[in-house]
């Protein structure tokens, strides 16, 4: 901590909350305050914004891996008056305390955690809600990723709630800041449930697709189907197909691909390789030129899990060897399918 390299200090003060032991919760406090204690640890008179804000980061983690609730609520009872304080200016101690509050859920929420986890969630959509300026709205973007680490996938009445919140966020016809609406289209991939497991998030899905296919900001467009992946489920997977043969093949089709490679992987993981899939991708890996979209294709191919592909890609990969960066993508394909064999 006191070593004169800014990085060196942060990484240290980082270390603590990987670390996870519980004590250093008093330590972290002094740094992210910026008390006296805080200075002398590390031979200055005071704390800068950046370590505080590592700080911060590290007490997140560490709330993360703590086994009594009560450090998670000394933790919480820490951050958030971060977030009430109105003339606090620093952009990176408002983001990490933010990503920090989103870590405070144990492994298995219950009892008093759950309670924890919604309070905070109140929390964190008051100071979404306030008026900081658009330039702040930077900052006010991580609440929903915040929110879903929080809350975890589901359909209770909190998470149709932040739903319904995204929705009116991507439909608003106020100017928001572009890392709003990313923001939102995102968090409702890490939201959402397949329509199939609840209809009430069709219209979500819906509206994923509209954004696709109207939104202004192409990252956010990019976003929203990538949020359909994450979703997955039959129907989203029959919106994807539809899409990927339509699509640029240098701009949307690799982020589309990717969609299809999340559906395929979750579908590997429960009933089997979705091979409709993984050979669409094979085929267009085979013929496409344009070595963006390859690299993608080569991602989501491995995302399918299908182990007939390993030949191809091998065989791709020795084609492709001067080529470095599609054949990292291809050497990282075949890691995941995971057929060890290719390893030599």
């Amino acid at each position: 901590l006191r070593r004169s390299d800014q990085e060196v200090r942060e990484t240290a003060a980082l270390a603590f909350g990987i670390a996870g032991l519980e004590r250093s919760v008093k330590l972290l406090r002094e740094l992210l305050l910026d008390t006296k204690a805080g200075g002398r640890l590390l031979d200055k008179e005071s704390v800068s914004d950046r370590t505080r804000a590592f700080a911060a980061y590290s007490l997140g983690m560490l709330g993360t891996r703590a086994l009594r609730h009560e450090v998670r609520q000394e933790i919480a009872d820490l951050l958030l008056p971060i977030l009430a304080d109105h003339r606090e200016d620093s952009r990176d101690l408002l983001i990490a305390t933010v990503t920090a509050l989103g870590l405070l859920r144990p492994e298995v929420l219950k009892g008093t955690d759950k309670r924890l986890a919604w309070q905070v969630v109140d929390q964190l959509w008051a100071f979404y809600d306030r008026d900081l300026g658009k330039a702040n709205q930077v900052v006010q973007a991580h609440v929903p990723t915040a929110v879903a680490r929080l809350l975890g996938r589901g359909t209770s009445s909190a998470h149709q709630s932040a739903k319904r919140r995204l929705v009116n966020e991507l439909r608003s016809k106020k100017r928001r800041h572009n890392t709003i609406l990313r923001s939102a289209a995102l968090t409702l991939g890490q939201l959402c449930v397949p329509p199939e497991d609840d209809p009430e998030d069709e219209p979500f899905a819906e509206q994923l697709l509209r954004v696709y296919k109207d939104a202004v900001d192409q990252q956010t467009r990019f976003f929203a189907v990538i949020a359909l992946g994450r979703i997955g489920g039959d129907s989203n997977r029959q919106r994807l197909l539809g899409l990927y043969h339509r699509a640029q093949v240098g701009t949307e089709r690799p982020w589309v691909a990717l969609a299809l490679g999340l559906v395929a992987n979750a579908r590997a993981q429960s009933s089997g390789v979705d091979t409709a899939v993984s050979q669409l991708l094979l085929a267009d890996l085979r013929d496409t030129q344009n070595t963006s979209a390859r690299a993608a294709l080569a991602v989501s191919l491995g995302l399918t899990r299908d182990a007939s592909a390993v030949p191809q890609l091998l065989a791709l990969l020795q084609e492709n060897e001067r080529e470095q960066i599609l054949a990292g993508y291809l050497c990282t394909s075949l890691a995941l399918i995971g057929d060890v064999r290719v390893a030599p």
